[in-house]
């Protein structure tokens, strides 16, 4: 998979998807299979914001039951099948356990009818799934065997567990980028660093789109028949590259996951219920609270999800220490004993989810965007072959993409597939698709650099770092080891040593968040003392 501006330029596509997250790799590969001539381009990496800043769970849907939303579990079912089916080298079965508190107004005979209900409503969990992937059945956990399980939680104050199974990403920036290699295999066109700056609509239909290679400064025109937008919270901004396009303005809540040192299970993702930063409606219980969860990830846990009011401009989207203070104090709440330190937060996911905004003066006072939505402008006056992806989970990026395909199969035929001689199979691309974990081996060769930049368009130290290995992770990554990554890419590259420093810079700036934290602490523990 080479980025080759050229072939974008000299082409002419049925669509091109702006955006390369998790929505946009698995339309576009979705779209190559069923023969659309497709290219995907993003403005920086691939999967470098809102995709690789998930908790990482797969999940079906479980939690809906709550509010009795049927339609929203099996899409989310579906899509689980889906991932541990198209890339069961990057997605595993989880098994989770949330306690149920004795002072809950939740009875445990209540919790055991709802399993029930979550196993006939997922009749067909495991169809396609390889035996080592099956999901089992869930089942109701007395307090004797939850104490076994999880000697760390306080015994005396539950009636027992809920225990079931999802899935998670092993490393979801790769998954994306697996589903980006599968499409090119089957004769899509990707680039990364390209930004869509116009959308071409002569006579009100597209024709095409100017775009400008970030590292070159060239614009150049794609002709195209219809433009996809997958951009997340960039979707107000893209629209307005076209007049027709334009809107109220979205509100976004921040999303922030802590990695920290080993807390609970190395075995199982547990649930605990907590005070929480929004709140939900149209449901048939009362929820003020709401379930922060704690999943073992590489060796550590990684917990969410946190949230607040997002006000800012989403180019300028940043976390402090305020952010990362409030989290702990939450997790503090709902489990004392984790006694969450700055030296034993490793490293954190933070991105932008869509949101409905109910107390404008209330940073807490908004609900969670349910349902993912495909916007044709055409229907609202604007020209034919503009689409908006309008995404909200990460999970239900296959569903999506199901959708979509139904969509466009009974669309006008201006946007129907060309079809695609000669497109290679699936099974052409030779690269490595596994997960990359590198925690115990550094550092990276230098043919591992080699591959990375020559087959999988990593062009910055970031994007080695934090998006074909998991060594950001780390995150106590040393001067001298960035230093050196740094200077195995400039040789393939040709980077001067002003380029190297500001590289290693670029990832040190990542991290400054919790620098700052632990500095804090530092000196407020040397006045205290």
């Amino acid at each position: 998979m080479k980025r080759d501006i050229s072939t974008l330029s000299n082409g002419n596509f049925d669509a091109v998807i702006i955006g390369g997250g998790i929505h946009g790799a698995v339309i576009a590969y979705e779209l190559a299979v069923a023969g659309y001539k497709t290219a995907i381009i993003d403005k920086n990496d691939f999967t470098a914001a809102t995709s690789a800043n998930s908790l990482k769970i797969i999940h079906g849907g479980i939690r809906y039951l709550q509010d009795f939303d049927i339609q929203r579990m099996r899409e989310s079912i579906y899509s689980r099948s889906y991932f541990l089916t198209k890339a069961p080298h990057l997605v595993k079965t989880l098994p989770c356990i949330m306690s149920v508190q004795k002072h809950s107004s939740i009875k445990p005979f209540m919790y055991r009818v709802a399993l029930v209900l979550n196993d006939v409503v997922s009749w067909d969990r495991n169809q396609g799934v390889t035996k080592d992937k099956m999901i089992p059945r869930s089942q109701f956990l007395e307090t004797s065997k939850v104490a076994k399980l999880l000697p760390k939680i306080d015994a005396n104050n539950i009636s027992g567990a809920i225990f079931w199974h999802d899935a998670v990403a092993l490393d979801s920036e790769r998954l994306v980028l697996y589903f980006i290699q599968k499409a090119v295999s089957n004769g899509a066109v990707a680039a990364n660093y390209v930004k869509a700056q116009e959308i071409n609509t002569p006579q009100n239909r597209v024709r095409g789109i100017t775009a400008r290679c970030q590292f070159s400064g060239k614009t150049f025109d794609i002709l195209t028949k219809m433009v996809i937008n997958c951009t997340g919270p960039w979707l107000f901004d893209f629209l307005h590259l076209h007049p027709s396009g334009r809107q109220s303005k979205p509100n976004y809540a921040l999303a922030l996951n802590l990695v920290v040192e080993p807390l609970l299970s190395d075995s199982y993702a547990v649930g605990i219920e907590g005070q929480g930063g929004y709140r939900k409606d149209g449901s048939l219980m009362k929820k003020e609270k709401r379930l922060f969860f704690f999943m073992p990830w590489h060796g550590k846990t990684m917990i969410g999800t946190y949230y607040r009011k997002y006000h800012g401009n989403v180019s300028d989207f940043s976390i402090g220490r305020d952010d990362i203070n409030a989290f702990v104090s939450n997790i503090h709440d709902v489990y004392p004993s984790a006694n969450i330190t700055a030296q034993k937060i490793c490293f954190y996911h933070a991105g932008l989810v869509p949101i409905r905004q109910i107390d404008d003066r209330s940073n807490s006072s908004f609900t969670l965007k349910k349902h993912t939505k495909i916007i044709d402008h055409e229907r609202k006056g604007g020209p034919k072959g503009i689409i908006s992806i309008d995404s909200t989970k990460y999970t239900t990026a296959a569903v999506t993409a199901k959708k979509l395909l139904k969509y466009l199969s009974k669309k006008n035929k201006h946007i129907a597939p060309s079809g695609m001689k000669g497109v290679p199979t699936e099974t052409r691309y030779s690269a490595s698709n596994k997960a990359i974990d590198l925690l115990n081996h550094l550092p990276l060769k230098m043919d591992e650099i080699r591959r990375f930049i020559r087959q999988e368009m990593a062009f910055t130290l970031s994007d080695v770092i934090f998006r074909r290995t998991n060594l950001g992770a780390l995150e106590n990554l040393s001067d001298n080891l960035l230093q050196s990554l740094a200077q195995s890419m400039g040789q393939e590259l040709g980077w001067n040593e002003t380029k190297i420093v500001h590289e290693v810079e670029a990832v040190k700036q990542y991290f400054l968040p919790l620098k700052v934290l632990r500095e804090t602490h530092d000196d407020s523990g040397k006045k205290n003392g």
